[in-house]
């Protein structure tokens, strides 16, 4: 397991009725709740699910559930779920976490995301829609442990305001995350630089650019 699924996984401090592992892809962050939860693996590749159920399958747990669909298409008939949604684009998590919230009533579930790029849009999307922060955290994996990853764990019941652009994940006194934030607004620079989100990395770097 890498460290962005250790760290979400690492995040979790609550019981859920049921584990939901969308666009799994190996099942890699599903496979390590096994030992206390049932998990429903999510995916929309039929090859993808055939070879994680046999894998599965030989495993020593039977506390598992596998659905060939778009995580879209997904309803649920538990209340206390975990979703989580990892490994894709940001305008892709948007779309599902969309579709699910018209389909079912997810008042009592948590979700664990992980986004990749359209960071902002994520964020926007979030508060647009009623999501508090439970936890958040910022790692550094890949080559040489260069490239950012921001991951949430969120509520739709409790928890604090989520942040536009994660200033407060920023630290100035670490090399990498410096390095992270100044490359967000360095492309936002040659791209919008007349967007909100320049003008909010602008304001939080000023120190440094």
């Amino acid at each position: 397991m890498n460290k962005k699924l250790r760290t979400l996984l690492n995040l979790v401090d609550r019981p859920y009725e049921l584990i939901v592992d969308t666009c799994c892809d190996h099942g890699k962050l599903g496979k390590a709740f096994l030992p206390s939860s049932k998990v429903l693996f999510v995916d929309q590749v039929p090859s993808i699910m055939k070879d994680l159920k046999r894998n599965l399958e030989a495993s020593p747990f039977q506390n598992f559930e596998l659905k060939t669909l778009s995580a879209q298409d997904l309803e649920f008939t538990t209340k206390r779920n975990l979703i989580c949604i990892a490994g894709i684009g940001g305008m892709e998590l948007i779309s599902i976490l969309e579709s699910l919230l018209k389909k079912n009533d997810l008042s009592q579930s948590d979700f664990l995301l992980s986004p990749q790029y359209h960071i902002f849009e994520v964020r926007r999307f979030l508060n647009e829609n009623g999501f508090k922060k439970i936890k958040e955290e910022i790692i550094f994996e890949g080559k040489e442990d260069k490239r950012g990853r921001e991951l949430f764990y969120l509520s739709l019941d409790k928890g604090d305001p989520i942040k536009p652009i994660g200033e407060n994940l920023f630290d100035p006194l670490n090399e990498k995350n410096r390095e992270y934030f100044l490359a967000i607004y360095n492309h936002l620079k040659k791209k919008s630089p007349d967007s909100t989100e320049f003008k909010l990395y602008q304001k939080l770097l000023k120190m440094l650019v």
